[in-house]
């Protein structure tokens, strides 16, 4: 038989093993809640940055469908240029604007009216072939409802894209003209831009037509332009 002495001994020891085993299990509940708790945290925070994330999206595409639909402004006037005109150029700012009686007046009104921004005026001097309209038909048809509503014409849409262009000419000079017939006539012209010193010689074709003269757009400008203009039906410039 065991003394009371060692009975008590195995008692204590019994006891603080009891002890001791309930301690690390109420230390393992601490950690294992602690680490619920930090789940259940992570978990909040998720979905709120998950609906924030879904918020902004939603945003940004309404701000994006707002912008497609925003018809982009006629450009305003150009900074003053930065590179003196030839001497022989006549600045397109001083032109006469008011009148296409002659080949010559429709050369200086559609010089005015790209470098100044003026979209009815500009798209007024304009002469399209079948099959420049054509493409640019096709360009305004594919854009978004205001922008039609603003540039209705392929005229029009071709008068955006050569008022925004970013090298505007600054000075002009007409050298001769020849005339293929009464409705058609060649004018021989010098022009330069505001940011460049090169003086550039080419031809430009005008045609009448009820007593109104323009200038007969190349296709290789209106691809350029019908290129142009669909980046602009992406990303529209800011109004001014």
């Amino acid at each position: 038989m065991s003394s009371p002495s060692t009975a008590r001994v195995l008692g204590t020891l019994i006891t603080a093993a009891a002890l001791t085993l309930a301690w690390g299990e109420w230390k393992a509940n601490v950690r294992l809640q602690a680490e619920i708790d930090a789940l259940r945290s992570q978990a909040t925070d998720a979905s709120a940055l998950r609906r924030e994330n879904a918020d902004l999206r939603r945003q940004a595409a309404a701000l994006a469908a707002k912008r497609a639909e925003t018809p982009p402004p006629a450009p305003g006037r150009r900074p003053v240029r930065s590179v003196p005109l030839d001497a022989h150029l006549r600045p397109i700012d001083g032109l006469p604007h008011g009148s296409l009686a002659t080949p010559r007046d429709a050369f200086a009104a559609q010089l005015w009216g790209a470098k100044n921004g003026d979209i009815e005026l500009e798209a007024g001097t304009l002469a399209l072939d079948s099959a420049a309209r054509a493409l640019l038909q096709k360009v305004l048809d594919g854009l978004p409802a205001e922008w039609r509503a603003t540039y209705d014409t392929p005229e029009k849409l071709m008068a955006f894209a050569l008022a925004g262009s970013p090298h505007p000419v600054g000075g002009m000079q007409v050298l001769g003209e020849v005339r293929q017939g009464p409705d058609d006539v060649t004018l021989h012209t010098r022009w330069q831009h505001e940011d460049d010193d090169i003086v550039h010689d080419s031809d430009a074709q005008f045609h009448q037509d009820g007593g109104t003269w323009k200038w007969v757009v190349p296709l290789p400008l209106v691809q350029r332009a019908a290129a142009y203009l669909s980046r602009q039906a992406v990303q529209p410039p800011p109004r001014t």
